[in-house]
Order: C-alpha cells, then sequence, then structure tokens
C-alpha cells in the first residue's frame, strides 16, 4: 500500500470517521473507524487490534484482526498484555509492513497505548499521557489501570514520574489536577 497524501496523518479525510496517529505505525479508532473500509485503504492499515470483550469485529479484506478481549473494569489484570501488545506493536513498526488500528470501546485501548510509548518510546507514563492526549482528546482508564500503568513504569524504569493526588473523586493521577479545579470551580 502506498500512503496517499501527507494530509492524511492530521486527521481523517473528509467523510470518514476519525482515527489520530499515535504513533508512525498505530492510530487509535473507534468502532466506526474500524470498520470504515474506506479509512483503512486510505491510510493503509492491515491490522486491528480489538482489546474489549463487548465489540465484534467486522471483517475488512486484507486486513488481519487480532482479538485481546479484556474488559473495561478497575478489577481486569490489563498488565498482562501490556509486554506482548508493545512487542507486536513494536514488530509490526519495524517490518513497515503492517499498520495497527486499535479498536477503542472503553479504555483498555488508551492503555495499552500508555504502556506502549512507555516501553517502545522510553516515555514517562505523564510524557505518554500527554502524548496520546494531543491525538485523542479524552483519555481516562480507570483506576485500576493506572495503577497498574504506574506499576508499568516503576517496572521499566525503576521510578515513578506520576504520582497520585487526593481529590474529591478519591485518589487521582497528578495528570488530571488541572482538570479537577476547573472541575471544583464549577
Amino acid at each position: 500500500c502506498t500512503k496517499r497524501s501527507s494530509s492524511l496523518d492530521s486527521g481523517s479525510p473528509p467523510g470518514l470517521a476519525p482515527a489520530p496517529r499515535i504513533t508512525s505505525n498505530l492510530y487509535l479508532g473507534d468502532v466506526a473507524a474500524t470498520n470504515s473500509h474506506l479509512l483503512l485503504f486510505t491510510r493503509c492499515i492491515s491490522t486491528i487490534i480489538n482489546i474489549s470483550l463487548e465489540v465484534v469485529n467486522t471483517l475488512c479484506p486484507d486486513v488481519g484482526y487480532l482479538r485481546v478481549p479484556v474488559m473495561d473494569a478497575p478489577t481486569t489484570h490489563i498488565s498482562s498484555c501490556f509486554d506482548s501488545m508493545a512487542s507486536k506493536i513494536h514488530g509490526w513498526g519495524h517490518a513497515r509492513s503492517d499498520t495497527a488500528a486499535l479498536r477503542c470501546w472503553g479504555e483498555q485501548v488508551p492503555t495499552i497505548c500508555l504502556a506502549n510509548l512507555q516501553k517502545n518510546n522510553s516515555t514517562s507514563l505523564a510524557g505518554a499521557h500527554a502524548w496520546i492526549e494531543s491525538c485523542h482528546p479524552i483519555i481516562q482508564p480507570n483506576n485500576g489501570f493506572w495503577q497498574q500503568l504506574i506499576y508499568y513504569e516503576y517496572k521499566l524504569f525503576s521510578m515513578n514520574r506520576l504520582r497520585k493526588i487526593s481529590s474529591p473523586l478519591g485518589m487521582t493521577p497528578d495528570v488530571y489536577e488541572n482538570e479537577l479545579r476547573v472541575m471544583l470551580l464549577l
């Protein structure tokens, strides 16, 4: 597949569902985006990673599907997927033949993207959150996922740069500190 235009990298072509680019070979797409044959073809997406229990794959010719059934619940052990998913995404990036689109239903997919950026780009958890938030403005892993991401950051770098702060919602990652202040003012 040959890229049609560099304008495709900074948003969706007119009439297509959005699928923001996270890295050179990784897009974050919702169900509409990952079911759009035109978007998949235009972006040369050859693999869809479906990380949910709820969403069923809608098959598109010439696209591979990897289903990772993970529930969006604070008690789900999503960290068991971090290393294997980061390795798969990294491998596709080196092969330069595959582009993956992660299917977003709940917060499982952004959580996997955060783990991927930490491992494959040596990015801190706070830095990974800022990176993804700049591409996809609303990402809010549940508290259980945050705890696992914090532990993963420690496992990778032997330190944590993200801290948790007390809020009316309980202990919250400090990346939400400004949003909490605004919310408390309303």
